[in-house]
């Protein structure tokens, strides 16, 4: 048709990016909420989160319960304004799920994406190399990793490494399985879907920082509240994932089974899970990071046992930022394998949709 940039911009690229950018929208409102409440329940004197703290400290559990309460109604309001404002400005259907492309990676676009992360650490150590930031606010990249080498050394972090992944790993476990269970039977059956669906839907919009109040009242500073607090953290995505991947089997293939006179058992393992996989798959993704991410978390804000939330903890208070800094790069540098192990096992697990 001859578009100009303009035309194609406004006719093709905005509308097809839309929805994508609304869903965006509604998870970086939800992040920021989330953040908010992390920050406060940390270090304010004021705030949501510093009267949620407070109500914890003095054992009002009340107090605790009503905070949670108004965050739970905020993050609702806000996502309902922002769903409203979806369906008004989306109002064609969406496309359906279908075979996916794979673009294999040159060497070229391997290249490129080192680009910018060795450049912001030549940065930083030209930055240290002219004392152009001071050391106490940000360490040279050689005291970082003299830094990290000792605690690899003398097993401070790598032992702190270790208990944080199993926290990690352990909540993925419980809060996984169950997720994904109850997402599975609350599609399968409508009554129940109706009866907790709404429930847990809502139960989704709340902070996850927000629990941790109630969760160390309950279960003290040890390793259970840290656990359950990731297994909460990890229970959602798989959830919602699974569900929605439920609402999304064909018709036809239903009727088809029903025809045959499937089992439940032959319809689980024949139609129901090699249909969901992709929706599962994406979720076990994000279930896998929020886990990391929550036992991070958890030890930083307990604030007791070993991890590598508590060492990093420990640094910050006695001064030293290049054991912060080491434990970060640490942290990241985790997290990216996990992801990068979750993004494989999903290719694996679901090669068929190359076709």
């Amino acid at each position: 048709l001859q578009f100009n940039r303009l035309t194609l911009l406004t006719k093709l690229v905005l509308p097809a990016t839309l929805p994508y950018f609304f869903t965006g929208l509604r998870l970086a409102v939800a992040a920021g909420w989330t953040s908010l409440i992390a920050v406060e329940l940390l270090a304010s004197s004021e705030g949501i989160g510093y009267l949620m703290v407070t109500g914890r400290q003095l054992f009002q559990l009340d107090i605790v319960f009503v905070t949670i309460f108004v965050i739970a109604s905020v993050g609702i309001i806000f996502d309902f304004i922002l769903h409203r404002i979806e369906r008004k400005f989306v109002f064609w259907p969406h496309a359906a799920l279908s075979a996916h492309t794979f673009h294999k990676k040159s060497r070229t676009d391997v290249f490129k994406s080192w680009v910018l992360p060795l450049s912001l650490v030549v940065l930083w150590a030209v930055s240290s190399w002219f004392n152009l930031i001071s050391s106490q606010i940000l360490p040279s990249p050689w005291k970082v990793l003299e830094a990290l080498w000792s605690g690899i050394q003398d097993f401070s972090l790598t032992t702190a490494m270790y208990y944080s992944l199993y926290r990690a790993i352990l909540g993925l476990i419980i809060g996984g399985l169950i997720g994904a269970s109850v997402g599975i039977v609350v599609g399968l059956f409508k009554p129940i879907e109706n009866l907790l669906a709404p429930t847990l839907n809502t139960l989704r919009l709340i902070a996850i920082f927000a629990w941790i109040p109630l969760l160390t009242a309950w279960f003290g500073l040890e390793d259970l509240s840290k656990i359950v607090f990731i297994s909460i953290a990890t229970f959602f995505p798989m959830f919602i994932a699974t569900w929605k991947g439920m609402s999304s089997i064909p018709m036809q293939l239903v009727e088809v089974s029903s025809t045959l006179r499937m089992t439940l058992l032959q319809r689980l393992t024949l139609l129901i899970l090699p249909s969901i996989a992709p929706s599962m798959f994406a979720g076990f993704r994000l279930a896998l990071l929020y886990s990391w991410m929550a036992s991070f978390g958890a030890e930083y804000l307990m604030g007791s046992g070993i991890g590598i939330g508590s060492y990093m903890m420990a640094a910050q208070q006695n001064f030293e930022m290049e054991r912060v800094i080491a434990a970060t790069v640490l942290v990241a540098g985790l997290g990216a394998i996990l992801a990068w192990l979750g993004k494989i096992t999903e290719n694996y697990a679901t090669s068929w949709r190359k076709n």
